[in-house]
């Protein structure tokens, strides 16, 4: 596979988390808390055995 071809999913996989928490922060009033837990979930997912 070229570079070129996976270089559009890196850099959704780089900005994704990015412009969630762009939108997270300007549209809810407890912003602090929604991105914790936005986190947690991405922590979880990381951990091997976790179902995709």
């Amino acid at each position: 596979m070229d570079g070129l071809q996976i270089l559009p999913l890196a850099v959704t996989m780089m900005v994704g988390p990015q412009i969630m928490s762009a939108v997270i922060f300007v549209t809810t009033p407890k912003a602090v808390r929604v991105s914790s837990g936005f986190r947690q979930v991405w922590r979880l997912r990381q951990r091997p055995g976790w179902p995709s």
